[in-house]
């Protein structure tokens, strides 16, 4: 006999950090379908505590702006405190979003938070994010990016040309 003879669901009753651990390392897809297993796991997937989204996650939408939507929409349902979040491998021409999502993230205390797109025109980084001190690691890799006054609350600065 196996355990579905029995209805014994034993994936939900795995814990905490290992469904973390099988969502985390999910495509963002993938972890998102999860939420129709049962009415236990419709927002399992917003518990992640690694945000990872670059080029395999753009190239899953057909257009920037939907995948730049969902991001937004993943961001607010989140609901525990996120240790990594990652932005990387695209160009924008703009992206007031960006601004958006680094202001939620100073609010969430990330604690590794990697940023590497190129944009068309120059991006000034918000000024909000140079005067937090909650944040362990902020990792940049901005093309055409530029820095306002540098606030004494951050310890340490790396840019990368």
């Amino acid at each position: 006999m196996n355990a579905w003879t029995y209805g014994v669901d034993t994936i939900s009753n795995l814990p905490c950090n290992v469904l973390d651990g099988i969502l985390g390392w999910s495509p963002w897809k993938d972890a998102v379908k999860t939420s129709i297993l049962s009415k236990d796991w419709r927002y399992k997937w917003v518990t992640r505590q690694q945000l990872d989204f670059n080029d395999e996650f753009f190239e899953s939408f057909k257009q920037d702006e939907e995948a730049k939507r969902i991001i937004t929409q993943v961001l607010l349902l989140h609901k525990v405190s996120i240790l990594k979040f990652r932005l990387q491998g695209r160009s924008f021409t703009s992206c007031p979003d960006i601004d958006h999502w680094i202001h939620f993230l100073t609010k969430k205390n990330v604690q590794e938070f990697t940023l590497h797109v190129n944009f068309e025109n120059k991006y000034h980084l918000p000024h909000h994010l140079l005067h937090s001190s909650n944040y362990s690691i902020w990792n940049f890799n901005i093309a055409c990016s530029t820095l306002h006054k540098v606030s004494k609350g951050l310890r340490s600065l790396l840019i990368s040309v």
